[in-house]
């Protein structure tokens, strides 16, 4: 999957903020996918 792997080499370089973000990111389409 390109776009993980362009996620991972994004955070690599932010570092902590964008673990934050796509754990957020995760939570919202966690919530949507259970209604």
């Amino acid at each position: 999957m390109e776009t993980m792997r362009l996620l991972q080499y994004i955070c690599s370089i932010l570092g902590t903020g964008c673990l934050v973000f796509t754990y957020i990111q995760m939570a919202k389409k966690n919530k949507r996918e259970k209604g």
